[in-house]
């Protein structure tokens, strides 16, 4: 971040300043994520693939991720992840496009001076469907994780879904692949199993205080509705 120019989409907003700004959130935040996804998923990721292929002998894509997160299940000693995991690896949607992944697209991870826009952060890139992308974006706007007062949360929730709906719409008029609501949802319980998985190994390892005020921690009581009965 230090060496790329401009500031976060999304910097320095607290709960009251995010309600504040919302009638440019609303429109203005959805349609640029949502055009930098589409960029991104224009982009040829044979080249890349074959790369990592050379360069690792782990499975690259979402069989790789679900074998990873199956492990760390097991190890927590969580059955309702694995449960999830393991529905998921049995309804898994057919061989589709593959397309280069961010993994982590969300505000603070874009800076904006004009454009192009600069993507940081591609600890989580991954070679998959476009909805691996498109549905950690959407889980992370529809649950901003803004302090605010209490009186005030049930507004910024209520607008933070239209935000979540909004990238979504606009990405469907402008990207360069077809999304469809069931896979959307099959790759949004994907992601939100990784971020429980990462939370319950920050609980184990006794890590927990010290990422307080992280997304994940906020988001945690609305994805665990993700998970299997």
């Amino acid at each position: 971040m230090d060496y790329a120019n401009g500031t976060p989409l999304m910097g320095g907003l607290s709960g009251v300043r995010a309600l504040a700004a919302l009638p440019h959130l609303a429109t203005g935040l959805p349609d640029t994520l949502a055009r930098v996804a589409a960029d991104l998923h224009r982009l040829d990721p044979r080249p890349i693939e074959t790369a990592l292929g050379r360069a690792t002998d782990k499975a690259i894509g979402v069989d790789g991720l679900l074998d990873h997160y199956l492990a760390r299940a097991d190890e927590l000693a969580y059955p309702a992840l694995k449960q999830t995991l393991e529905r998921l690896a049995t309804t898994r949607p057919g061989r589709q496009v593959s397309v280069v992944c961010h993994g982590d697209l969300h505000p603070f991870n874009v800076l904006a001076d004009g454009d192009p826009k600069v993507v940081l952060d591609w600890t989580a890139g991954q070679i998959a469907h476009p909805a691996y992308d498109l549905a950690f974006t959407h889980l992370l706007l529809a649950n901003p994780p803004l302090a605010a007062p209490r009186p005030l949360k049930p507004v910024i929730n209520a607008a933070a879904r239209r935000v979540a709906s909004r990238f979504i719409t606009t990405y469907r008029k402008i990207g360069p692949h077809p999304i469809d609501d069931d896979t959307l949802d099959w790759y949004g319980t994907l992601q939100g199993c990784r971020i429980l998985s990462e939370l319950a190994t920050w609980r184990a390892q006794g890590e927990l205080d010290t990422h307080q005020g992280h997304p994940w921690v906020s988001m945690e009581p609305a994805l665990q509705s993700l998970l299997s009965a």
